[in-house]
């Protein structure tokens, strides 16, 4: 007779989801995985339990970027589309969860593209906040971070392995590769929240340099001058209602349709 499922256990199977991979120790990885098909099939816990969130096990790995138990869940007919009490779903969770690492950034899109349901991608949750606008947000915070420690680092940074810079140029690098394959995939930078708010004016409030990387990820991918126009006047249209100006000359160029050399005979 197996035993009947208790509060404990679902919870035990929680936080074995929640657990990012270790990747020193391949065994301690194998072991929870052979515990969380245990409550699954021994404990018969169901595979989409929740917790005070409304989170299953799937949100929880998605959000500890752990790519091996988001397979092991989604193999065992965990819901791909299921949302927590905020709308939040699989994908909303792999971006709440991007840390400052290399890899981690590198992990959190192996999971949205290539093991994650492309229709996720467009999904916002009950504020209206789509993945392409969570991802414009966090792009500053955690640059500010870095830029921070590094500062707080000074002198003491012996050689460049060790040099928070180098991690933040990288971690700019891997954040506006997510820019460009959200956009890719058909993200909307004009869709906007509850607060009237759209990916690029979210992007034109954190910084001049997150909205020059948004620009630069949007002509990379589509190459449409057209459409670049329209985003750039709808920018323009957004600063004249009480944006700020921006610092950065080239940004400020492209705010007012004058970078990449738009014009009427090119959009015509």
């Amino acid at each position: 007779r197996r035993p009947a499922m208790s509060s404990t256990n679902a919870s035990r199977l929680l936080q074995l989801a929640s657990q990012p991979v270790d990747s020193e120790n391949s065994s301690k990885n194998e072991e929870r995985a052979r515990d969380v098909r245990y409550h699954l099939s021994e404990l018969e816990v169901p595979i989409d339990v929740r917790d005070k969130r409304y989170a299953t096990p799937l949100l929880r790995a998605c959000e500890a970027h752990n790519d091996q138990m988001v397979n092991l869940l989604m193999t065992k007919k965990a819901d791909v589309e299921a949302q927590d009490n905020m709308g939040r779903n699989a994908v909303h969770y792999v971006i709440h969860g991007i840390r400052k690492r290399q890899e981690i950034v590198k992990s959190a899109r192996k999971i949205i593209f290539q093991m994650l349901p492309s229709a996720l991608l467009q999904n916002p949750d009950v504020q209206g906040m789509t993945p392409l606008m969570l991802v414009t947000i966090y792009f500053p915070l955690e640059s500010k971070e870095m830029i921070a420690q590094r500062n707080q680092q000074g002198d003491d940074v012996k050689n460049a392995e060790d040099d928070p810079a180098r991690g933040i140029r990288q971690f700019d690098s891997d954040m506006r590769m997510l820019l460009k394959d959200l956009i890719a995939a058909g993200g909307n930078p004009l869709q906007c929240n509850e607060m009237g708010d759209n990916a690029l004016t979210l992007a034109q409030s954190a910084s001049g340099h997150v909205l020059k990387s948004f620009l630069k990820a949007w002509t990379e991918v589509l190459g449409d001058v057209k459409q670049l126009k329209d985003l750039l006047q709808h920018a323009n249209e957004t600063r004249a209602k009480g944006g700020s100006e921006n610092d950065d000359p080239a940004v400020s160029a492209a705010m007012h349709g004058q970078a990449y050399h738009l014009d009427t005979k090119q959009t015509s």
